[in-house]
């Protein structure tokens, strides 16, 4: 029997997504669909937020469902639901340690100096959509816009980055370490979302590039074309994880499709770059995350 290539699976269908999102007139990268309306994915059971490549499969999947909580079979069926029959599950990925076989490619050492390596495997969750019998509690109901906007203001306040608002183009300098981003009278509203939250939406793509810094995460030091292209898909992929915590609309700049062509080169030549790409997004999250009060929740 021939073992499934999920990782081929899922990039292949993100791919598509892209593909086809690019032919039509309210063109939106397949990852900023549902953000502002929906949060992150929670496991049922453990309470967990998936992270990472999960946040993208499941926010993928979701979009057909009501609610944002998800569990494995085995673990519905402990908490006394059922799948229904004929349902399908949606991918998602777990990370988990193992002895390292070899001990000088360990990629930590723990206090007694034995050696351990990361290990991945793939499961499948099921919407409680999906499942007969389940005790969901009710989502708490979503703060209003003006709250969700008042948050993310001190949420990026709480980073500590510098934002120069002038001029009509935004983007983020390396050598001076700050951002600059039109005023937001500039920005223009859609039937989607405020100027507003136009605005933010882009700042939070901006600040993903922020974290980048050699002092941060020492993301920005190639700058080949290719090399460039993978850190605007990281500052895609963070700004609609972003979204989704914050409560925001996000979409994609008409200015960012200038990538879409080197993005599908990399996606197609390498099944794996949007997995590191949405690692490096959850990464770049986590970073302005531990600068707030309020931390955010771990990983399912």
């Amino acid at each position: 029997m021939t073992k499934r290539d999920h990782y081929a699976e899922i990039t292949a269908n993100i791919i598509k997504m892209i593909e086809d999102g690019a032919k039509a007139d309210d063109w939106r990268m397949p990852w900023h669909r549902g953000t502002g309306d929906r949060g992150l994915p929670i496991n049922a059971t453990t309470k967990s937020t998936y992270k990472g490549i999960n946040v993208l499969t499941l926010g993928f999947a979701g979009l057909a469902f009501e609610t944002d909580s998800w569990a494995t079979f085995k673990q519905w069926k402990d908490a006394g639901a059922m799948v229904s029959k004929g349902e399908h599950g949606a991918p998602i990925m777990y990370c988990g340690w193992c002895p390292a076989r070899d001990p000088a490619r360990a990629m930590r050492i723990d206090e007694n100096g034995d050696g351990w390596s990361r290990f991945f495997k793939f499961s499948h969750v099921f919407n409680a959509d999906q499942v007969e019998g389940a005790d969901i509690e009710p989502a708490a109901e979503p703060h209003s816009v003006n709250q969700r906007l008042h948050d993310a203001d001190a949420f990026i306040q709480n980073t500590g980055a510098k934002i120069i608002h002038t001029g009509n183009r935004a983007f983020y300098r390396p050598s001076t370490d700050d951002i600059t981003i039109p005023d937001q009278s500039l920005f223009i509203a859609t039937e989607e979302r405020t100027s507003t939250q136009a605005y933010y939406a882009t700042l939070c793509h901006e600040l993903t590039h922020w974290t980048g810094a050699k002092h941060r995460l020492d993301r920005l030091n190639d700058r080949k074309k290719k090399q460039r292209a993978f850190e605007e898909l990281i500052a895609e992929i963070g700004a609609a994880f972003l979204g989704r915590r914050l409560g925001i609309q996000t979409h994609t700049p008409a200015d960012h499709a200038q990538y879409i062509e080197s993005w599908l080169k990399v996606l197609k030549s390498d099944k794996r770059c949007i997995f590191s790409a949405a690692s490096k997004a959850q990464a770049a999250v986590e970073f302005v995350e531990a600068m707030q009060q309020v931390p955010m929740a771990a990983a399912a």
